[in-house]
């Protein structure tokens, strides 16, 4: 389903032809959609992406993931160094800043730029949510390799119309991104009506959710329909 397709069904359903209040509420929808599927077993792994790769341009102690990712991050999987004489990527190790290993490879000044990593292990932690530091600092030249969960782009008519498998959320969550709108859209208008799109948001993405952990986990095996079957009363 489209944005276009999803605001069109939504003017249906609300008679509300505001289209900015349209958008903002089919965002919040989305962000609630998003957020419950992330939280589910198998959500994180259909909401990741696999070995971006980034050049260390100057010595750095500290770097900011999230304004050098290609994607915006929800989470990180692992941290992977790469040194300019290495050929392989190698496993960097996360560690609470507090740890001893940590603060012994953190004791530098952060005007040394001379002292700087040269083998493995070298030590990192995420810290205020996207900035990485690291221990020790990393010389200019080496390349991270990241793995993250990344936020799904908003749904938008004219930046993000057309459904991008593997960028954009999955598609068997759109009809709960559209109750749950309508739900909201309705709030102001008819607590009856909004209740009833509530529940129906719920229910869908009850079955999205479903949906997506059995094709996770194997096909789903269907029993045929019989015409006569016993009846219980």
């Amino acid at each position: 389903m489209t944005a276009k397709d999803m605001m069109t069904r939504l003017r249906t359903r609300t008679r509300i032809q505001d289209d900015a209040k349209i958008i903002g509420e089919l965002r919040s929808a989305f962000s609630w959609a998003r957020n419950r599927y992330f939280n589910t077993e198998h959500g994180p792994d259909d909401l990741d992406k696999i070995g971006e790769e980034m050049t260390i341009s100057a010595v750095a102690r500290d770097y900011d993931l999230g304004s050098n990712l290609a994607e915006h991050p929800l989470g990180y999987k692992a941290l992977w160094l790469k040194f300019a004489a290495d050929t392989f990527f190698t496993p960097m190790v996360n560690a609470d800043t507090s740890r001893p290993e940590f603060m012994r490879n953190d004791a530098i000044v952060s005007a040394d730029t001379t002292t700087v990593a040269s083998g493995h292990p070298v030590y990192f932690d995420i810290v205020n949510f996207d900035q990485v530091r690291f221990a020790p600092q990393l010389p200019a030249g080496c390349k991270i390799r990241v793995d993250y969960y990344k936020l799904a782009p908003f749904p938008d008519p004219t930046a993000n119309d057309q459904l991008t498998p593997g960028v954009d959320i999955t598609d068997i969550v759109h009809e709960a991104i559209v109750a749950k709108a309508s739900s909201l859209l309705m709030i102001t208008l008819s607590d009856d009506r909004a209740g009833v799109y509530e529940v129906l948001a719920n229910q869908f993405l009850q079955d999205a959710l479903y949906t997506a952990q059995r094709r996770v986990q194997k096909p789903v095996a269907t029993t045929p329909f019989r015409v006569r079957r016993r009846r219980y009363v």
